[in-house]
């Protein structure tokens, strides 16, 4: 998934594995992680969007890893 491309506003170097979170389209206070640094060309260069791994996409992988370490996987439920 692509994000950013508008200057001054992406990730640049040593942020890889950093979240992706927006605003919540149900709970106006509340963000949601969408996805997670991959990479990217240049540091918030105009029209130049950053690169990241799609959570969602990756939901029921992540649910397994989770619930084979006994983690409660409804505290980040929607």
């Amino acid at each position: 998934m692509c994000a950013g491309g508008e200057p001054g506003r992406d990730t640049c170097k040593g942020d890889g594995g950093s979240p992706l979170v927006c605003p919540s389209e149900y709970e106006k206070d509340r963000y949601v992680q969408n996805g997670i640094v991959a990479w990217g060309i240049g540091c918030g260069e105009d029209g130049t969007p950053g690169v990241y791994v799609d959570v969602a996409n990756l939901r029921e992988w992540i649910d397994g890893i989770l619930l084979g370490v006994n983690y409660d996987i409804t505290v980040y439920e929607l």
